[in-house]
């Protein structure tokens, strides 16, 4: 609200699932929420900002049993309300994303080729830099759910190099000079994550020829 958000304007919602848990005995679960602000120009356009689930349930035996105590998870974009706030359309329009989309279509294919396949350009600068964070904090290819969704990011971000006709390569070592940049006050350590970077790209490649 600070930053400029209107009260009035953030629409809670009953969450598409309406019940959330999570698998295994003895879980938490209860009901969630999902908040919606307005963005860009009044045409109606919402994007979701944050969620909460209230959890008053405890998941056993297949039952759901209530309980004494109840427990409230939010999770807020940071990007989201940026873009809520400044009036923007895209998290692609903040200068942590749009300057790397820009390095990557700019460098990477004509001007025909970067309107028609934009999504595509899009979801690989968002995983490109998801990436690189992920090897930063030490991230390996293991058995963890962290580790298998470092997994999926490589493979989407090889897949979607292939589609696009790109060399991985020299786009992941542009990309990264161009994320170091971006963060260097905050993140400083990221200038070092080249052979980190190329070295998981390399065992995730051996292990896919497996």
């Amino acid at each position: 609200i600070r930053q400029g958000l209107v009260p009035a304007r953030v629409l809670m919602m009953s969450g598409r699932r309406n019940l959330v848990y999570t698998i295994g005995e003895n879980r938490p679960a209860g009901v969630g929420h999902e908040i919606f602000y307005p963005i860009g120009d009044s045409d109606g356009t919402l994007m979701e900002i944050a969620s909460i689930n209230l959890y008053s349930f405890i998941l056993a035996n297949g039952r759901l049993e209530r309980t004494t105590n109840r427990a409230v998870g939010l999770g807020i974009g940071v990007e989201r309300l940026a873009v809520a706030a400044w009036r923007l359309r895209s998290v692609f329009q903040l200068p942590s994303l749009s300057s790397l989309l820009d390095h990557i279509t700019k460098n990477h294919g004509g001007e025909l080729e970067r309107t028609l396949y934009w999504p595509y350009f899009a979801q690989l600068a968002d995983r490109i830099r998801a990436l690189v964070f992920a090897i930063a904090d030490g991230q390996q290819l293991d058995g963890s759910p962290r580790g298998r969704t470092l997994s999926s990011f490589l493979k989407t971000v090889t897949n979607l190099s292939v589609l696009l006709g790109l060399e991985i390569v020299p786009v992941l070592e542009g990309a990264l000079e161009v994320i170091s940049q971006h963060y260097e006050q905050d993140y400083p350590h990221l200038a070092g994550v080249r052979d980190g970077l190329f070295a998981t790209h390399c065992e995730w490649s051996r292990r896919q020829s497996i």
